[in-house]
């Protein structure tokens, strides 16, 4: 192989791994949205603020998740 076919596989290489991040963190992107709709769509349906409605360790679940995907710091 060549230098310009080892130059050209690793680019290939590194844009393969620069577009499996970016479906990674796109993944999560869209799960805290639909996360966010659906709280949304819960306090409209129930007139009031639909935190109010989560049970105490769902509450914390959802934080915690947000923690570790980087919401809130």
């Amino acid at each position: 192989m060549n230098t310009l076919e080892r130059e050209l596989e690793g680019l290939r290489q590194k844009q393969y791994r620069l577009e499996r991040k970016q479906r990674k963190e796109n993944e999560e992107i869209w799960s805290r949205i639909k996360l966010l709709e659906k709280i949304n769509t819960s306090a409209e349906e129930s007139g009031v603020d639909a935190a109010q409605k989560l049970s105490p360790n769902v509450q914390i679940l959802a934080n915690k998740a947000a923690q570790r995907r980087g919401y809130g710091k």
